[in-house]
């Protein structure tokens, strides 16, 4: 009797891995489960893993193929046959459409983070206008260190009209005033938004009805500039203005901010914030430029072109521009400049501070709190 207890016994307690995770499971039921089902969740994760690995390989953002209209369809039925030559012929013409209608190069303004923007006060506080022949030559000469700089043709703006205007109608053959490479034939607009051009401009009768194209366009007083460009390059002639030419010009665009709230803010632009507190005499004591690139940039069909590399070219151009200009004030990166950054918006720098008063104005890297107008009616006239 107790010979065959022992043989069922050793039957039982058979060795052999089967058997022994079979006792297992019945004496430890809890553990087993749990065990199950984290050696089924590792194997899992790490089947998705290498099918993730095959999938990226393969050049799918996921394990699951794209869902397209063709799921469902026999492929190889004469239906879908012609459906594809259908398919193929409307891409092309949506293709030959797309490339009609590309952006001319540079004729539109980059994104207006990426700018200059120029602050011109008199550095001893004098409350006397900035507005002088003097200080708009020297003023020219400084936005000629920009414009001058090489590659500038590259990235400048060529426009043929004001883009914020561009919704006006304008007079027949009235355009911005460029300058032209003759031997690239590259074409580059005066910025507009530039302190500089307001007086730097030619005389210009058929301005039409429009106040703002008096503003940006051309100068109806006499004496105006018969001379813009330098011959060479993209730049100003900077020659002194005639002073009666600028007292004539400085009023009548005073005249015109105040003529109207929408000729107030747009001029605005260029004035001190007190500037026109006293309608009898106005004078602004502090005035700005602004000079953005063009858009898209050669290479490049519209701005969303591989926008962060046409931002990059603009950046690389900047910092040379940078460096010209730490010349042309005979700074030096230290204790009395600093460095402004390209991004997002490259930046003239201050000059070291002189230890007497003078009355040269000083490009500045930021403009102090509260200097000027702070409501501007149109997105491109709003400083970044």
């Amino acid at each position: 009797m107790r010979a065959a207890r022992s043989e069922e016994a050793a039957e039982v307690k058979e060795p052999g891995f089967a058997p022994a995770y079979a006792r297992f499971v019945v004496k430890r039921t809890c553990c087993a489960f749990w065990l199950s089902l984290t050696v089924t969740l590792l194997l899992s994760a790490v089947g998705i893993m290498i099918a993730m690995e095959d999938a990226q390989a393969k050049g799918q953002s996921s394990i699951l193929s794209k869902q397209t209209g063709y799921d469902w369809t026999v492929t190889g039925a004469l239906l879908m046959k012609q459906k594809d030559m259908v398919d193929s012929a409307l891409r092309e013409r949506d293709s030959l459409s797309d490339a009609a209608s590309s952006v001319a190069e540079r004729s539109d303004e980059f994104n207006l983070r990426y700018a200059f923007n120029m602050l011109y006060y008199w550095k001893d506080g004098r409350k006397e206008d900035m507005w002088t022949a003097e200080t708009l030559q020297q003023m020219c000469e400084v936005e000629n260190v920009i414009l001058s700089t090489p590659g500038y043709e590259r990235v400048c703006l060529n426009a043929t009209v004001v883009p914020f205007l561009s919704a006006i109608a304008h007079p027949p053959g009235l355009e911005l005033r460029a300058t032209l490479n003759g031997s690239s034939g590259a074409r580059c607009s005066l910025p507009p938004m530039s302190a500089v051009s307001l007086f730097y401009q030619q005389h210009e009768e058929a301005l039409g009805d429009e106040p703002l194209f008096e503003v940006f366009y051309g100068a109806r007083e006499p004496k105006a500039l018969t001379r813009l460009t330098s011959a060479s390059q993209h730049t100003r002639d900077c020659a002194l203005l005639d002073a009666g030419y600028v007292e004539a010009r400085r009023a009548r665009l005073y005249e015109l901010a105040l003529s109207s709230p929408a000729l107030r803010a747009q001029v605005g632009f260029f004035l001190s914030s007190a500037s026109l507190e006293e309608a009898s005499a106005p004078r602004t004591v502090a005035t700005r430029s602004m000079i953005s690139f063009g858009s898209p940039l050669p290479g490049f069909a519209d701005a969303e072109d591989r926008e962060e590399e046409q931002e990059e070219i603009i950046e690389e151009w900047a910092l040379k521009v940078e460096q010209r200009l730490f010349d042309h004030f005979d700074m030096h990166k230290g204790a009395h400049a600093r460095r402004p950054s390209p991004r997002p918006s490259p930046r003239a720098p201050n000059p070291a501070p002189d230890p007497a008063p003078s009355p040269a104005p000083s490009p500045v890297p930021d403009p102090p709190p509260g200097p000027f107008h702070a409501a501007h009616p149109s997105p491109p006239l709003a400083p970044p």
